[in-house]
């Protein structure tokens, strides 16, 4: 059946329902149906979507006047028996905790993270499992011959390099062979040109030793561990997914073998984490693969936004044309202007394809004596564990002297980045933002300590609205503002994004991006280079 085919049939039901005054009234002809896939826009209220469809399933109100859109989700949910237990599997911890608020209180029923339920099966299968979040580290000094700090300072990016490769071994559910491993290096730009045969003979041992120690796990493997070694999951009758456009595949599997009935919700335009590890074809993938179970699959639209000012849903259709704005939603503006006319205020919300350029206007923000936060609490760890360890450990490093030991920095990574053997882009690009963010610092600072100081107070992952907060793109999904401003649209797409799976998550984050606005998003062009 098309989307049209359904939404008509739900427009339908909705008015048989008000023709016998009340709401539609689900009958229980089936012990399940089929699984489903929602296509969510930004701003469309997805996961409140999916919980008002849980409170209809168990036989309570809601306040919602549903849309066409909604009514048709809610109509294919709500088929069979009543579930005995439901998992909605949330982004987060934070969002879980709000999910269990709000979604109904029945045995059975619960909100948690993936990992969470993962652990679980760990805790259950493996009896004594304790976590050990360096248990990779750990393994790695068992095979490494002398100090692993003494190699990674021979061959720089040793030990960073092992893990990543390690942790994307899992997320893949691959076994490290060389060919494996060659893939991951040149898709995700991990750098270990200097000690690449090194890690190549390493990993693989890890992966094997890994999956021996089962009496310790690291969060990777809370879903790795349940998939390698065949741990029978609890089964639950009915899970929901959230944010399903991110998953791995290890999360996919894990997904699939943890529950009889599966809805995924998600969208494939904000797929933005495919640096990460995440499966930049996660949607695309479960439709395949539900489509090919016993049960079959249903897809939905839900693209009607209720966030977005109509100006700027048109904006956002120039990249996603079906996104559409509701009929109460705001007008909406779009404006343009130049960096030395920007002035933001408290409340507003400021982000930007790179952190530089943002972390400078937070500067400007805090020398107006403003409430200032940078969103992006790790970002910031990683700052300062940078400067502490070009500073050598001390604070009272002038910064003239720190802004001399970055630029030493920069240059022996970029010798290093291309002379590669599979020079990475995302490297580079990665490199000139930190550097970029470490040189905002120290035009602000007197010395080193006084760097580490600034960049503690400055980053924090859950500021206040009435606060000036700055961010990345990546770092604002799942916030919205009133106003928001866009730094240095030209950014969009970087243009050190080669691949084309690389250019369609910039095309992706512009759409983000737009869609981060209530009210007013402003591009903010870079002031003309004299």
């Amino acid at each position: 059946m098309s989307d049209q085919k359904m939404i008509q049939k739900a427009r339908a039901r909705r008015a048989a329902a008000k023709k016998s005054g009340g709401a539609a009234q689900f009958q229980s002809a089936s012990v399940d149906g089929c699984h489903i896939v929602v296509n969510a826009g930004a701003g469309t209220g997805k996961t409140s979507t999916s919980i008002n469809g849980l409170n209809l399933w168990a036989g309570q109100k809601t306040e919602w006047t549903p849309s066409d859109e909604q009514q048709a989700i809610w109509d294919a949910l709500c088929v069979g028996d009543l579930p005995k237990s439901v998992t909605m599997c949330a982004f987060n911890k934070s969002i879980a905790t709000e999910a269990s608020r709000v979604m109904p209180k029945r045995k059975g029923w619960m909100a948690r993270t993936m990992n969470s339920a993962g652990w679980a099966s760990c805790k259950f299968h493996l009896k004594g499992i304790s976590m050990n979040t360096e248990k990779t580290f750990d393994i790695m000094a068992t095979l490494v011959r002398g100090s692993l700090q003494k190699m990674n300072r021979q061959k720089p990016g040793f030990i960073t390099g092992t893990k990543t490769l390690v942790n994307l071994c899992k997320y893949n559910l691959m076994e490290g062979e060389p060919e494996e491993l060659a893939m991951l290096v040149d898709h995700y730009g991990v750098d270990i040109q200097s000690c690449r045969e090194d890690v190549f003979g390493l990993v693989p041992q890890i992966i094997r030793l890994s999956k021996e120690r089962t009496k310790e796990a690291d969060f990777a493997d809370q879903l790795w561990l349940p998939i390698v070694l065949d741990l029978k999951p609890f089964k639950v009758d009915f899970m929901i997914v959230d944010e399903a456009q991110d998953l791995n595949t290890c999360q996919q599997q894990f997904a699939l073998r943890a529950a009889q009935r599966l809805m995924f919700v998600g969208d494939v335009n904000q797929a933005i984490y495919g640096f990460t590890g995440a499966d930049v074809n996660s949607i695309p993938r479960m439709v395949e693969l539900l489509g090919e179970s016993d049960k079959g699959i249903q897809q939905f639209p839900l693209m009607m936004t209720r966030r977005c000012g109509k100006e700027i849903v048109k904006e956002a259709q120039k990249i996603v044309p079906n996104y559409t704005a509701h009929e109460s939603n705001p007008e909406g503006s779009i404006n343009e202007m130049m960096e030395e006319k920007f002035e933001p205020l408290p409340g507003e919300l400021t982000i930007c394809r790179t952190n530089a350029p943002a972390l400078r206007h937070a500067f400007k923000s805090l020398r107006r004596k403003q409430p200032t936060a940078i969103i992006g609490r790790d970002h910031g760890k990683y700052l300062m564990d940078l400067v502490k360890r070009l500073s050598e450990g001390n604070d009272s490093m002038r910064t003239p002297d720190l802004y001399r030991a970055i630029q030493d920095y920069r240059a022996r990574e970029v010798d290093r980045l291309e002379s590669a053997r599979y020079p990475a882009e995302t490297q580079m690009q990665l490199l000139e933002d930190k550097v970029n963010c470490l040189f905002v610092f120290t035009d602000d600072c007197k010395n080193a300590g006084e760097v580490h100081a600034t960049i503690d107070k400055l980053f924090n992952d859950f500021p206040g609205e009435q606060q000036c907060r700055f961010s990345s793109i990546h770092r604002a999904k799942g916030l919205e503002a009133p106003k928001v401003n866009l730094l240095y649209p030209h950014l969009l797409p970087h243009p050190m994004a080669k691949k084309a799976w690389e250019k369609q998550q910039e095309t992706n984050l512009k759409y983000v991006a737009i869609t981060r606005a209530i009210d007013e998003l402003n591009y903010v062009n870079e002031d003309p280079k004299e």
